[in-house]
C-alpha cells in the first residue's frame, strides 16, 4: 500500500474517500454516541497527518487489505487503501460497533467503483481555517460572575471557539485557563485532562465551529455519490448531518418530482413525509431539464413565513449551480411579500398597514355601535366572532357581493353557533362599514390585500411563470390561489401545490376544493409515511388531530411511521411550579444537551410568547452558549438554520422546519386552548403541528397551574417528569440515543 510522506516523513494519506455506506453509518453512529464526534474527529485528522498515531489493524479479508482503527474500547472504523489519480487515498467503508470487523471480513465490493463517483466537499470560501464561532466576553458579568482574569482568546486555541465559563463550568477553575490556551490541533489528553471530558470539549468545539455554507453533491435516488475530503474539512464535515444533504429522496417522491409538465399536481402530504423536499427537487428537475421551456421565464416557490421561505432559500443554494445564477430563474417569496409587490405594482403603493386580526377587535366594537343589529341574538355575538367571519369568510374567499356571502356553502363547523340570512345580512353590513374604517384608517387584516387583489388584478394574457409551487397550501386563504391563478392567465397546469389539512394553524378551516383549483382524481397524489419523526412522537400527538376526522372529512391524511424508522424515546412533559421554574428547566436542559455531545442548531425551543424566548436567550447567554432568536414577525429577517447556534422561534414561525430536539414550551390553558370549540380544535391543530417539529427527542413544559387540557389528549404513558423533577430529560428513563 502506498502512503503518501508529509512534513518530517510522517506518513500519512493525502485524501480520504467516504462512501455512501460510511456516510451513513457515521450518521447512525454520532446519533447513538454524539459524544464521541471528538474521537471520530481525531481518528479521521490523524489519518491525513499522522497515520502511525492511528491504532490500525488489518482484517483477514480474502480479496482485499481492509484495516480496522479504533474510536474507543468498543467502536471501530473500517477504511480500504486504494490508489487514485497519483495521490494515496483510502476509502472509508464503515464504522460503528465491534461488529463492524467481522462485516469488513466478507466484504466484497468494487473498490473502484466506490471511487468513480467521488466529489469533494468544499466549504463555500474556506481558506482551511476557522472563523470565531462566538463572541467572546472580556470579563463573566454578563452572568453575574466576576473574575481578574482577561478571556481575550489566542487564535487557533479552544478560546477561540468556546466560551471562558463553559469551559470552566466542565473542568473547573484550575485547567480552564489551560483548556483556554490550548491549540485545537492539541489532543486535550496530551495536556492532562480526563479522557471523557476532553471528549465532551473536543465535540463541543466541533460542534460550535462557524456555519460555513458547504458545497454538497446532489442527492440521487439509487446510490448517493462518494465525497472526498482533506484534513481542515474534517471538523466542517462531522458538524453538519451528513444525511441531511446525502439522503435519497424515495421512489414515490421521485415520480413526484419528475412527473411530466402540463397539468395541475395536488400533493397532499402528511407530516413529516417530505412535501418541502418534493417542491424544492420539482424546481431543481425543471431547471435541470434542457429545452424544457421556450421561454425564460421563472419558477416561482410560494409559501407562508419567511422562516420556510429562508430555510428553502438555503435549500436551493446547497443543491443548485451558481453558474449560471439560479436566483435570476427563481423566485422565492412568501405569499404576503407577493401580495405587496403585486399591490405596487397596479396600485403604486402598498395599501393599508396590515395587522393581525385580534388587533381589529376594538375597531370591529366601534363599527357595530354604528350598525343595528336585526335581532337580539345578532346583538348577542361577540366582537370576535363577527371579526373571524369577516376574515375567514369574506375576505379569505374573495366575497364582492352580499349575495355571494349570503348564498355561500361554506360552513364554519365547531362554533356551535350556526348563522342564518338574518346575521350574514348584518355582518355583511358590518363589513361594508369595516371596510370603509379600514380605508380610512389605513390599517387592514393579512386576508384584506389578497381579498382586494382577487377583484383589481388584471388577467394576465399569458402565465406569468414557466411554473408554480405552493407549499403549506393550508396556510393560505381562497383569495390567494385566486390572485396566483390569475397570474397564470387562469391556468393551473403549471402548478404543484403542497399541504395538509391537519396542520393548518392559520386559518380556522381549509378545505381543498375552496382553492378554486380542481383537486380531484388523477391530479392528487397522497403521501403518508412520516420519514421525520420516530414511532412513539407521532403516537403521542396524532389524538389531536384523529378527533377532527368529521370535520375535516376526505382532505384529513394522517401520517403512518416509517417501518423502517428509529423507535426513538418517549416524549415528556415537565410540570413547573412556576414559570421561573420552567424557565430554568427550559435553560438548563439545553445546556445538558449541549454538553453532552448534541450540536447546537440540532436543538430548538419553540414558545408563543417572545418575551419567554427572550428571557431564554438570557438564560444562554450566560451559560456561554450560542443562541440565534428568531423575532421579527413583519417578515424582514431569516433564520440561518446553519449558524452553529441553538435557535429560538415562535410556535407560529417554526412552520416547516425540524429539529432533531426540541423543547416545547408554554404549553397552558392560555396559550393552547380557545374561547370556542373552533378555536380548541385550531390549537389541537397548532399543537400537533409544532409536536411534529421534532426528529428525536420532544420535551412539553407548562406550568402546573395553567396546564393546558390539551396535554391530557397526549399518548404519553408514565414518561411526564413530575413537578420539581431532574432538569434534564436525558437524566430520566433507560438508554436513548441521538439522530445526529
Amino acid at each position: 500500500m502506498a502512503q503518501a510522506t508529509g512534513q518530517n516523513g510522517v506518513p500519512h494519506f493525502d485524501k480520504l474517500v467516504l462512501s455512501p455506506r460510511y456516510l451513513k453509518a457515521q450518521d447512525g453512529y454520532l446519533r447513538k454516541h454524539p459524544q464521541h464526534r471528538g474521537r471520530v474527529r481525531r481518528v479521521l485528522e490523524r489519518y491525513l497527518t499522522d497515520l502511525q498515531a492511528v491504532d490500525r489493524t488489518l482484517i483477514h479479508n480474502p480479496r482485499y487489505r481492509i484495516y480496522h482503527s479504533s474510536i474507543s474500547d468498543s467502536d471501530r472504523l473500517v477504511d480500504l487503501p486504494v490508489a487514485g489519480n497519483g495521490a494515496a487515498q483510502t476509502i472509508l467503508l464503515n464504522v460503528g460497533r465491534h461488529e463492524v470487523v467481522e462485516w469488513a471480513a466478507h466484504y466484497a465490493g468494487d473498490p473502484q467503483q466506490e471511487l468513480a463517483n467521488a466529489r469533494e466537499l468544499r466549504p463555500r470560501g474556506s481558506t482551511g481555517t476557522h472563523r470565531r464561532a462566538v463572541p467572546q466576553p472580556s470579563s463573566d458579568e454578563s452572568s453575574g460572575r466576576s473574575t481578574s482574569r482577561s478571556c481575550k482568546a489566542k487564535p487557533g486555541t479552544y478560546g477561540e471557539y468556546l466560551p471562558y465559563q463553559v469551559i470552566r463550568r466542565l473542568v473547573g477553575d484550575e485547567m480552564a485557563q489551560t483548556v483556554f490556551d490550548t491549540r485545537t490541533t492539541v489532543p486535550l489528553v496530551d495536556a492532562g485532562i480526563d479522557q471523557d471530558v476532553a471528549d465532551q470539549l473536543e465535540t463541543m468545539f466541533i460542534n460550535l465551529l462557524p456555519a460555513e455554507p458547504v458545497q454538497t453533491p446532489v442527492p440521487q435516488v439509487g446510490s448517493a455519490p462518494a465525497i472526498e475530503i482533506t484534513a481542515d474539512e474534517v471538523p466542517t464535515l462531522l458538524r453538519i448531518p451528513l444525511v441531511k444533504f446525502l439522503a435519497t429522496v424515495t421512489e414515490e417522491q421521485r415520480r413526484l418530482i419528475q412527473r411530466p409538465t402540463g397539468h395541475l399536481m395536488v400533493v397532499k402530504g402528511a407530516a413529516g413525509t417530505g412535501k418541502t423536499i418534493v417542491g424544492v427537487r420539482r424546481i431543481e428537475w425543471l431547471l435541470r431539464q434542457p429545452g424544457l421551456f421556450a421561454e425564460p421565464k421563472p419558477i416561482l416557490y410560494v409559501c407562508y413565513n419567511q422562516v420556510l421561505r429562508q430555510a428553502v432559500l438555503s435549500m436551493l443554494e446547497d443543491i443548485l449551480p451558481a453558474d449560471p445564477p439560479w436566483h435570476d430563474r427563481v423566485v422565492v417569496t412568501t405569499a404576503w411579500s407577493l401580495m405587496g409587490k403585486l399591490a405596487h405594482s397596479i396600485g403604486g403603493n402598498h395599501g393599508p398597514k396590515l395587522l393581525a386580526g385580534q388587533q381589529l377587535v376594538p375597531l370591529v366594537h366601534e363599527v357595530r355601535q354604528q350598525v343595528q343589529a336585526p335581532t337580539l341574538r345578532s346583538q348577542r355575538l361577540s366582537d370576535r366572532y363577527v371579526l373571524d367571519e369577516i376574515c375567514e369568510v369574506i375576505l379569505a374567499f374573495g366575497l364582492h357581493k352580499e349575495s355571494e356571502y349570503i348564498s355561500t356553502a361554506q360552513k364554519r363547523t365547531g362554533r356551535g353557533i350556526p348563522l342564518y340570512q338574518v346575521e350574514r345580512k348584518y355582518i355583511w353590513d358590518v363589513f361594508e362599514e369595516f371596510n370603509r374604517r379600514c380605508i380610512t384608517s389605513d390599517i387592514a387584516p393579512y386576508e384584506w390585500r389578497p381579498w382586494k387583489l382577487a377583484e383589481d388584478l388584471p388577467l394576465s394574457p399569458e402565465p406569468t411563470y414557466q411554473a408554480v409551487v405552493v407549499d403549506e397550501a393550508q396556510d393560505l386563504p381562497p383569495a390567494v390561489f385566486r390572485c396566483l391563478l390569475r397570474l397564470q392567465a387562469g391556468q393551473e397546469n403549471s402548478f404543484m401545490v403542497l399541504g395538509d389539512v391537519a396542520q393548518n394553524v392559520y386559518r380556522a378551516a381549509f378545505r381543498w376544493a375552496d382553492t378554486g383549483l380542481h383537486v380531484a382524481g388523477g391530479h392528487v397524489t397522497i403521501l403518508r409515511t412520516c420519514y421525520r419523526t420516530t414511532r412513539p412522537i407521532l403516537e403521542a400527538a396524532l389524538p389531536l388531530v384523529e378527533r377532527q376526522r368529521a370535520q375535516l372529512g376526505e382532505d384529513l391524511v394522517l401520517p403512518e411511521a416509517d417501518p423502517d424508522g428509529a423507535d426513538g424515546p418517549m416524549p415528556t412533559i415537565y410540570r413547573a411550579a412556576s414559570e421561573e421554574d420552567e424557565l430554568r428547566f427550559v435553560t438548563e436542559s439545553v445546556w445538558d444537551e449541549v454538553a453532552n455531545g448534541t450540536p447546537p442548531p440540532n436543538i430548538a425551543v419553540f414558545a408563543d410568547d417572545r418575551q419567554f424566548l427572550h428571557r431564554v436567550a438570557t438564560g444562554l447567554g450566560e451559560l456561554g452558549l450560542p443562541y440565534e432568536l428568531f423575532e421579527k414577525p413583519d417578515g424582514k429577517k431569516g433564520l440561518n438554520l446553519a449558524d452553529p447556534s441553538v435557535k429560538l422561534i415562535t410556535t407560529y414561525s417554526a412552520k416547516g422546519l425540524e429539529f432533531p430536539i426540541v423543547f416545547l414550551a408554554q404549553v397552558t390553558r392560555r396559550k393552547y386552548w380557545g374561547w370556542s370549540n373552533e378555536a380548541q380544535d385550531q390549537a389541537r391543530r397548532r399543537l400537533y403541528t409544532a409536536m411534529l417539529r421534532a426528529a428525536w427527542r420532544l420535551t412539553l413544559s407548562t406550568v402546573e397551574r395553567d396546564a393546558s387540557p390539551l396535554l391530557d389528549e397526549l399518548r404519553l404513558g408514565e414518561r411526564a417528569i413530575p413537578n420539581g423533577g431532574p432538569a434534564s430529560p436525558r437524566q430520566h428513563g433507560s438508554d436513548e440515543e441521538l439522530p445526529f
